[in-house]
């Protein structure tokens, strides 16, 4: 079934709801006025119609150690126009994370809508609660001199170079390919498994790739896994092991949209597919200028 997050998409008052099926797995966005009960949405009218959603978004400087601003964007819909109006605050900060000015309000974007964010039903969605410190996401920093992304949360390396968007390869050809692979001094690299390749994805982008923006190379594509999804069909000998595909292509609309699918269909001789790959490495690295 369906499951709410908290996470949620800047500037466009989503947010993520996870899939789980049996066989696949995906995220998809859902307006965040959808989960909220009708005395939840703040009905008060302005000039801009109601306002049925405020997301904020950091913004660091160049070495990412602290923050310089913060957009506060409120979301605004009019159901007689189909207008959304994105009306933003802006608070720039120094060095030691004191506010010395702001700007705004002001009228950031005027966009037609197709679907009423406010008086949509909420979908049928199951809710899991969670305890204990919040977990803020990955440490991505790429390493230009190398080709490489490294994420010091995880301590993984991952590949990012031209051959990431255009090379394709079936999955045994990929598989090879990582094991010759030398990239940045190293020549560990192995394909990645479907939960580490998933670690590589940004849900409140709201651009048209998930991927975090801190990788170069993006592409809206399949990429192959190391997984294993025979796991049924230990007998069959023409049934590829290990092949879990990940499509890390999201489209921005204004309607539920998949952002991320995992497919974990098997795949045998007569129509093994061609993914692009991505390929990684643990363990220790000396981290490069970037």
């Amino acid at each position: 079934g369906s499951y709410y997050t908290s996470n949620e998409v800047y500037g466009t008052g989503k947010t993520i709801v996870m899939n789980f099926g049996e066989h696949d797995f995906n995220i998809t966005k859902v307006y965040k006025a959808y989960v909220l009960n009708k005395h939840d949405i703040n009905q008060t009218t302005s000039e801009y119609g109601v306002k049925y959603a405020t997301t904020s978004k950091p913004m660091y400087d160049r070495l990412n150690t602290h923050i310089i601003k913060v957009v506060v964007s409120d979301l605004y819909y009019n159901k007689d126009t189909h207008y959304k109006t994105t009306v933003n605050t802006d608070s720039l900060f120094d060095a030691n994370g004191t506010l010395v000015n702001t700007f705004g309000p002001y009228v950031a974007s005027v966009d037609v809508i197709r679907f009423n964010p406010i008086e949509k039903d909420p979908p049928s969605t199951y809710v899991k609660c969670v305890s204990g410190p919040k977990i803020g996401g990955f440490d991505f920093v790429r390493d230009n001199k190398n080709e490489v992304v490294l994420d010091r949360a995880t301590r993984l390396m991952w590949q990012d170079n031209k051959d990431v968007v255009q090379n394709n390869y079936r999955w045994g050809e990929a598989l090879k390919y990582c094991q010759k692979l030398q990239l940045a001094g190293y020549e560990d690299w192995r394909l990645p498994t479907v939960s580490e390749l998933v670690t590589l994805n940004d849900f409140t982008n709201s651009g048209t790739y998930t991927v975090s923006n801190k990788f170069l190379y993006r592409s809206a594509n399949r990429f192959h896994t190391s997984s294993d999804s025979c796991f049924l069909k230990l007998d069959d000998t023409t049934c590829h092991q290990k092949n879990y595909q990940i499509n890390t292509c999201g489209f921005l609309e204004d309607k539920v949209t998949e952002n991320l699918n995992i497919d974990s269909n098997p795949y045998y001789d007569n129509n093994e597919p061609y993914y692009k790959t991505r390929c990684v490495r643990g363990g220790s690295y000396s981290l490069a200028e970037p």
